[in-house]
């Protein structure tokens, strides 16, 4: 049953947030945008699985509502979470580590 609650509440958060993916060639090759008309913090953290840890990636503060995360190049695949504060809400994102155009 907790499984079963974590992930309808991952879901919910999901629900939360606009999420918009981009690959392109430019000097960005990898692009997530996360956009929400109710979370009222500026900073989300992405994070990744690693073994039984979870390791920080990045840190995006927002700009208009807008939380982006860029690289120039292609994450690891594996299972990402964007963690919300304060309460460390999160919710999950599978990156296949494949550019697509």
């Amino acid at each position: 049953m907790k499984v079963n609650f974590t992930i309808l509440r991952s879901l919910s958060l999901l629900s939360l947030f606009s999420l918009s993916i981009c690959f392109s060639t430019n000097a960005q090759v990898f692009s997530i945008e996360l956009t929400s008309k109710t979370y009222t913090e500026d900073t989300i953290v992405i994070g990744n699985f690693y073994a039984d840890k979870q390791l920080v990636v990045d840190t995006l503060i927002s700009k208009n509502k807008k939380f982006v995360w860029a690289n120039d190049t292609m994450p690891k695949p594996g299972v990402y979470f964007a963690l919300l504060k304060p309460k460390n809400n999160y919710f999950q994102m599978l990156v296949n580590g494949v550019d697509k155009k």
